[in-house]
């Protein structure tokens, strides 16, 4: 392993620091879309719809605090810190606003790690491939160095597939991760929505 940094050359650590960083993060997701939204079943979003149509707010703050997914959160967040009789259309809205928003935010999180390992890896590992064909131009001058042209060359070669290696995972994850957040707040605008008709 040693040997294909040494190989690869300075531009293998920053690219592997960036793997290590995206890996964390790439777990992080994983652990928490599989322990908090996995619940968020068809079956609880029907009975939770039908609670709230139903004005039955007790008894869907107690579903809820059974749950842990994002849509459980949210709802319960709603009912707790909105009075649908005494709070005004504005009131209501703000809140349902910013109950979503803080969602988003927590569901996003670390997003960025990700979308910045994805860009910048590929930029190191051409900057690799930079060096190692400097390094097989110089052994080409005042005469044919053979070990120093094969050391560039393959330091050329190393970098770009580090590069490549953390920057393909990270997006292809990435966009995975952007697709299950789109249909998580599909669901909680949905859900959410049916308090508006409330005040409509």
């Amino acid at each position: 392993m040693l040997a294909y940094f040494y190989t690869g050359g300075l531009f293998m650590w920053p690219i592997f620091f960036l793997f290590i960083l995206s890996f964390g993060v790439m777990l992080e997701k994983l652990c928490y879309f599989l322990i908090y939204e996995l619940d968020a079943t068809a079956k609880f979003k029907m009975r939770l719809a039908t609670l709230i149509n139903a004005n039955k707010d007790e008894e869907a703050k107690i579903l809820c605090q059974k749950y842990k997914n994002t849509i459980a959160k949210t709802t319960i967040f709603v009912l707790e810190n909105v009075n649908f009789k005494l709070d005004t259309k504005s009131q209501i809205d703000y809140t349902i606003e910013e109950a979503i928003n803080d969602k988003v935010l927590n569901l996003e999180k670390h997003n960025w790690i990700l979308a910045m390992c994805a860009s910048i890896s590929p930029q190191l590992g051409l900057l690799g491939t930079i060096t190692g064909m400097i390094r097989s131009f110089a052994g080409l001058s005042g005469g044919v160095n053979a070990p120093e042209v094969a050391m560039g060359i393959s330091e050329a070669l190393y970098t770009t597939a580090a590069g490549l290696i953390v920057a393909i995972p990270c997006l292809a994850i990435l966009l995975m991760i952007n697709k299950k957040i789109d249909y998580i707040l599909n669901d909680l605008n949905r859900t959410i929505g049916l308090f508006s008709r409330r005040i409509s």
